[in-house]
């Protein structure tokens, strides 16, 4: 399994890492400024794991050592709003009053090791049972000249709508591939 860690600038992740093996994750990509931003999801990991630090409850600036605790609740918005599952580590005293919807929150220090492994462990037990994600074709890729011969077949009347729901078909497996097997879909309301 693959993780993502979002970090706050200056936490010892080591604790961390050594949960990994028994937790059945055997790489992870480590995040802590915005330098690494663009590769989050590249490739898409299996899980985001985000760290805060207990120390920089008030701060919220901007900060070149690295990412404040703002910074990683964004990224845990990031990751859940595409369907990676998400565990967010808030160590005493931290209290999230308002957490990120669908992820899971871990009340647990990093230097409490037997807890943390249980929370990473638990948390990971429940992602591989998860089922797979059905891809768009057996190859993942995307057959263009079915949406083409789609988009010659929309009535003119009805091109707007009909393009809107083309797109929609088109990027929901691609930008939210939780939904691609079977979960809401996009579409036009006709009023």
């Amino acid at each position: 399994m693959h993780a993502t860690v979002v970090t706050a600038a200056g936490l010892n992740l080591k604790p961390l890492f050594e949960t990994f093996r028994g937790a059945g994750i055997t790489d992870a990509w480590v995040l802590g400024n915005d330098a690494g931003d663009r590769m989050m999801f590249d490739p898409q990991p299996d899980l985001v794991i985000c760290v805060l630090d207990p120390d920089i409850t008030a701060r919220t600036d901007p900060s070149p050592g690295g990412f404040t605790n703002l910074d990683v609740m964004i990224r845990a918005g990031q990751a859940a709003g595409r369907g990676v599952p998400t565990l967010i580590i808030a160590p005493p005293p931290l209290d999230l009053s308002s957490p990120v919807t669908s992820a899971v929150v871990a009340e647990c220090s990093l230097d409490k090791p037997e807890t943390l492994a249980d929370y990473v462990s638990a948390f990971a037990a429940r992602i591989s049972k998860a089922q797979p994600i059905v891809s768009t074709s057996p190859q993942g890729r995307i057959d263009a000249a079915s949406y083409i011969g789609r988009l010659a077949r929309i009535p003119v009347a009805q091109f707007g709508e009909g393009v809107v729901a083309l797109v929609a078909d088109l990027l929901v497996p691609v930008v939210f591939p939780n939904m691609a097997s079977g979960g809401p879909r996009f579409g036009v309301v006709r009023t």
